[in-house]
């Protein structure tokens, strides 16, 4: 019975059920929430495939950096609210001439632990990397941010501005 199945099992029965019923609009709540990596990677082979049928995918998650590479439109709320929304392309412009320096100091430096990280203006890069050298941050790496920095940096802001 669908009752005796994991929460993994159950996920990928109502992907099937939605797979299956042939709609134009499909809406998928947290569709890969309790999956393993390859389950997780099939689900969004899935998704693909029905939006390249012409179904139009409507996915609600927390997992930004799953879904990113297979966006077209997104919106992204804070607190019940729509704080930003259009193509892609739209969303990320806000960013396109900022970038994310990870590094690590001495209360962080233990390898398991997590990067901090920023986001910042490309002409304040040198000034920074300068700084954090000085200061003996270690491991400082520069990338272009993706669409899970653009989430944070959105919340963080409204935080701040709250």
């Amino acid at each position: 019975t669908l009752r005796s199945l994991s929460g993994g099992q159950s996920k990928l029965v109502q992907l099937a059920i939605a797979i299956s019923s042939n709609r134009p609009f499909v809406i998928l709540d947290e569709p890969t929430n309790e999956l393993d990596a390859l389950n997780r990677r099939l689900v969004w082979d899935e998704i693909a495939t029905l939006a390249q049928q012409g179904v139009t995918v409507l996915v609600i998650t927390h997992a930004v950096s799953e879904v990113e590479s297979c966006l077209t439109h997104l919106g992204i709320m804070d607190r019940g609210r729509l704080i930003a929304d259009g193509t892609v392309n739209h969303v990320m412009q806000n960013v396109q001439n900022r970038r994310t320096i990870a590094y690590r100091t001495e209360s962080n430096s233990d390898k398991s632990s997590e990067p901090w990280e920023q986001i910042v203006d490309v002409d304040q890069i040198p000034r920074i990397v300068s700084k954090l050298c000085h200061e003996g941050a270690d491991d400082i790496t520069i990338s272009s941010p993706n669409l899970e920095d653009v989430f944070v940096n959105l919340i963080a802001s409204r935080t701040n501005e709250a």
